[in-house]
């Protein structure tokens, strides 16, 4: 059995090349555990794991001028398994199957690395902080920064990410509904999810991170909602709400879009929406009231 364990080992890092290996602690349960948390780990010819469920611990081998253990552990938290340097937001815990749902951990003196939001939750730190239910709704995602002279020097820049394609799309259900098209707005709504789930999260820096957790959820609903409602007042109200967090992930995320976005208010409504032009064309009359609103705030 060692010896199998030996050549197994050999073999992952025969394919990885300036492979280095380390072990962390990472929650869990059963095989289907197991079988998320490698799946989240595994990158060809990057990244790949071995998670021991009895000990919980994760044997971690990856190509260290490309990634590092802390972009990993990201993507196992994403996947809802927390681990040594990073927690699962409630969503990513609570979509886990029953058998999956382990226990969560107190985590003592661990700083909550968060987004400067307006009116929304400032940095801090809180010690000894359990999982308990007067936390679960707040903590979305914890890190311990950890740099050493091995660490590799990623150059991750802030938004690396490319927000383009997924503003397109937003700005396509915009206008669908500015023409009063259902359909399109329908089918927009279902590209734009498609966007959503695109997002690289391995780009994000722990700031972005956290934004991105906050919002990722809520944005898949809305444009889910939006594709699925059977008439376009049901598609508005979604849109309402899509719109609302869209602009706070934009705010936190400090995306340009290559030019300003116009945050736009339809008093009527008392309803937002992000435009790239500064003319008023409401989607939530559509040709009925269609230049009804003003620009509240430009985002540059």
């Amino acid at each position: 059995m060692l010896m199998a364990i030996v050549f197994t080992s050999t073999a992952c890092n025969a394919k990885i090349n300036n492979s280095k290996t380390e072990t962390h602690k990472v929650y869990g349960n059963c095989e289907m555990c197991k079988k998320t948390i490698e799946k989240a780990v595994k990158q060809n010819k990057i990244a790949t794991g071995i998670w021991n469920k009895d000990t919980k611990i994760l044997t971690l081998t990856f190509d260290s001028t490309k990634t590092n253990a802390e972009e990993v552990l990201k993507r196992i938290a994403h996947a809802g398994y927390d681990n040594e340097k990073y927690l699962a937001s409630n969503d990513a815990y609570n979509n886990l199957d029953d058998c999956c749902q382990y226990e969560r951990k107190s985590i003592n003196k661990i700083p909550v690395i968060t987004a400067a939001l307006p009116n929304e939750i400032q940095s801090e730190k809180m010690e000894d902080m359990p999982m308990a239910a007067e936390t679960k709704d707040s903590i979305k995602a914890i890190e311990l920064p950890k740099e050493t002279s091995t660490t590799p020097k990623l150059e991750i820049a802030k938004t690396k990410m490319d927000f383009t394609a997924l503003l397109t799309k937003y700005y396509a259900i915009k206008n669908a509904l500015i023409a009063d098209n259902s359909i399109v707005a329908s089918k927009s709504a279902s590209a734009l999810l498609v966007e959503i789930n695109a997002i690289k999260m391995e780009n994000m820096s722990a700031s972005e991170h956290t934004v991105w957790m906050k919002y990722y959820d809520k944005l898949k609903i809305d444009a889910t909602q939006i594709s699925n409602a059977k008439n376009i007042e049901k598609q508005r109200t979604a849109f309402s709400s899509l719109s609302n967090n869209l602009w706070s992930t934009v705010k936190g995320l400090e995306i340009k879009d290559n030019g300003a976005i116009y945050v736009d208010y339809c008093p009527m409504k008392d309803a937002y929406w992000l435009s790239k032009e500064t003319a008023i064309k409401n989607p939530y009359y559509g040709k009925s009231m269609l230049t009804c609103g003003s620009i509240k705030e430009t985002i540059k």
